[in-house]
This record gives C-alpha cells, sequence and structure tokens, in this order.
C-alpha cells in the first residue's frame, strides 16, 4: 500500500443535506399570540404587543424611548428603531398596540424609556 496526496479533493463530491430551517417551528400561531396576550397585563402587556405586532427584536423594543413613538392621524403610530450599527428605521403600530402604550406612559417624559424597570431606567433585554 502507498500513501500519499490524491490528485483531487474527494470531499468536494461529497453533497451535504441541507440543515432543517427551526424558525418556522418557533413563529406562534394567531392563537397562541391571543392566549398570551390575553394572559399579560401592564408593561407585560405592552411589551408583548409590541414585539409580537411590530416585530421588534427584544433589545430593540427595550431601548424604545416615548420619542421615538409619534401618533398617526389614524389612531396607529410610527416607531422609530435604530437596530444593529445604528441603523434607523420606522415601524408601524396599530390603534390597539397605541393604546395599550397610552396606558402605560402616564405622565413620562418624551426622553424617559416606554420600558422602564423599577429604578426608571430601560429594562435590560435579558430580564425582559
Amino acid at each position: 500500500m502507498k500513501l500519499g496526496a490524491l490528485a483531487t479533493n474527494v470531499g468536494t463530491m461529497v453533497v451535504k443535506p441541507k440543515a432543517r430551517d427551526g424558525l418556522a417551528d418557533r413563529i406562534l400561531t394567531e392563537d397562541e399570540a391571543a392566549a398570551l396576550l390575553a394572559a399579560c397585563e401592564g408593561r407585560d402587556l405592552a411589551l408583548v404587543a409590541v414585539l409580537y405586532r411590530a416585530a421588534l427584536p427584544v433589545p430593540e423594543a427595550c431601548a424604545l424611548r416615548w420619542s421615538d413613538v409619534t401618533a398617526a392621524k389614524d389612531g396607529g403610530a410610527i416607531v422609530t428603531v435604530y437596530g444593529k450599527g445604528g441603523k434607523m428605521r420606522a415601524v408601524r403600530i396599530e390603534a390597539n398596540t397605541v393604546g395599550v402604550l397610552a396606558e402605560l406612559r402616564g405622565a413620562a417624559p418624551a426622553d424617559a424609556p416606554v420600558f422602564a424597570g423599577r429604578a426608571g431606567a430601560a429594562i435590560h433585554p435579558v430580564t425582559a
């Protein structure tokens, strides 16, 4: 038996099976989302409503300030979101979500976090 290098890479001929995309398994059905919203109240309800209805990642939702929420004429609102790399985008939320947020705001100033903890600072994404 003779050892040595092959003239071609035989590994390139192996076809790897495609990995299963688990995203579809993690998306809530409408009934599951409605049950989750029905089980929440107060700040938790507002946070879950914004996460689900605006499709925001948790860190982006936790970083929201009241100045980022601009009322629209039809009762909805436009939320300015700052994502990775400081990129800004606008997300529309419907009137029912705005109503939940209005109950949460109270007399908070524009520079206050939308989702504040006990000390008044923005909640951390890990504890949200």
